[in-house]
């Protein structure tokens, strides 16, 4: 519980340092809304959020005229105000860039991309903050939210919003990365944006005590604006898979392949313009391509998934044939009661001229320590369908790359040991007997198998 006399002056303090900008925005840095995650609880009960017991209603308790005599607006912090303003600017040039209806979208990444990618957040304000700060101290963003490269992309994975205290909080800060970087952060639509499910969740109600009245019927038809206009998946494609006739897709969405209400296959087409776009489903049609496009790896959620939840944030959806990454990265309560979740995470695509090189790395954090993130990378192409002349490339250099980290293993072995890597015979553990047919996949277990020792032995200071 927070000391009421305290509390007060820390968070007059916070409304003194929030000096209003140009663009009409209290918050204009990533400083601001430090404190501000700082001034309010994290961890807000299920019985206080039944009461409406949260800092809002303390916000609101607190004299107009206290406020304003200290020369600020009650929406000089994050407010529905400030949300509409948002939905109002995003909205008008939304309308203007993408199709109005169900459509997905498709972008070419460089060589070199990163794609920072969260799961869904489910109104994770708090985590959120502490996410872009780390984002911040990789040098991905400055102060102001600016993403500082071209070729880096912030993607939200749907579920962004919640029965969450923070709702208003986390829609606004995602809007306004989107406002900051309109061609470099892009949100999909989940579940809960999907077909006005927000209204079942009542997320109005959550902006009663801020909002008037009158303003409701605004705001709702704001919102639903905005959902409507979010692509249901995101498709990236490598460079070596541009102009191949079989090209292999990489897919975002918050949806899992067997709940979309498309087939790739159906829009080849589409995957052959060498521009980034978007697509209207409802407007499709067949033209004659020579292109078969598939997906060779995607990113969603399955949630609850027992892979995801005894994860850190980030798993292979095993029954998946081919690379499927399951994602989350929301440590509120609902995820710590009911599926032992406690960790801020998100993660990053570095994307390579052959999608056969890109890697994918989590970052996370034990909540209920806060002791840094840590990083646990993979190999982002694990499995898909390989044509022989693929196979055969593959094996070739993963070979190559296992002849040299093993060399490396002989030397750590002598200065290090890590029991759990070796068998009784200290020797590398073996993969499980496979069939010919699955000569690379074997290759490719004693590749991660190997990696997963040398990160080991790293991280001991091996």
């Amino acid at each position: 519980m927070y000391n009421n006399d305290k509390f007060v002056l820390y968070f007059l303090f916070i409304l003194i340092s929030l000096l209003k900008s140009s663009n009409g925005y209290a918050f204009i840095a990533l400083a601001d809304l430090v404190r501000y995650s700082h001034a309010v609880p994290e961890n807000i009960h299920e019985v206080d959020i039944a009461k409406n017991v949260t800092y809002t209603s303390w916000f609101m308790s607190i004299k107009k005229n206290i406020i304003e005599s200290l020369g600020f607006k009650r929406d000089s912090l994050i407010s529905v105000q400030t949300l509409e303003k948002l939905l109002k600017e995003i909205g008008y040039q939304r309308e203007l860039d993408y199709p109005k209806g169900r459509f997905i979208q498709k972008i070419l990444p460089s060589p070199e991309s990163s794609l920072v990618v969260w799961g869904e957040l489910d109104g994770a304000f708090h985590s959120l903050i502490r996410d872009l700060q780390q984002l911040k101290e990789m040098g991905l963003i400055n102060d102001q939210l600016k993403v500082l490269s071209k070729t880096t992309y912030f993607i939200f994975n749907g579920n962004l919003i919640e029965r969450s205290s923070y709702a208003l909080e986390t829609l606004t800060i995602v809007l306004y990365l989107m406002h900051q970087n309109p061609r470099n952060v892009i949100y999909i639509k989940g579940y809960k944006e999907d077909k006005e499910h927000w209204i079942d969740l009542n997320l109005l109600k959550k902006f009663d005590n801020r909002v008037d009245k009158a303003s409701i019927d605004q705001l709702s038809d704001l919102l639903r604006t905005f959902f409507s206009s979010l692509p249901l998946a995101l498709y990236l494609i490598a460079p070596d898979q541009r102009e191949r006739d079989d090209k292999k897709l990489v897919r975002i969405s918050y949806f899992a392949p067997e709940s979309l209400e498309f087939q790739e296959a159906d829009i080849p087409y589409f995957f052959d313009m060498y521009a980034d776009s978007s697509l209207l489903l409802s407007e499709r049609s067949y033209k004659k391509t020579s292109i078969i496009p598939y997906v060779a790896s995607s990113i969603y959620i399955e949630s609850p998934d027992k892979e995801l939840i005894s994860s850190k944030g980030l798993a292979l959806r095993s029954k998946d044939p081919n690379t499927a990454w399951l994602t989350v990265s929301s440590p509120t309560n609902r995820y710590k009661g009911l599926y032992q979740f406690f960790n801020d995470a998100f993660v990053i695509i570095k994307t390579a001229a052959e999608l056969s090189e890109w890697t994918i790395t989590l970052y996370y954090q034990d909540v209920r320590k806060l002791t840094g993130f840590q990083q646990d990378p993979s190999r982002f192409l694990v499995g898909g369908q390989l044509t022989s002349k693929d196979l055969q490339e593959k094996v070739i250099k993963l070979s190559e790359r296992l002849n040299t980290i093993n060399k490396n293993i002989e030397s750590i072995k002598k200065n290090c040991v890590l029991p759990h890597m070796f068998d009784s015979e200290q020797s590398l553990l073996s993969a499980p007997v496979v069939q010919e047919t699955s000569f690379y996949d074997y290759r490719l277990f004693k590749h991660n198998l190997s990696l997963n020792y040398l990160n080991n032995a790293y991280r001991f200071g091996c």
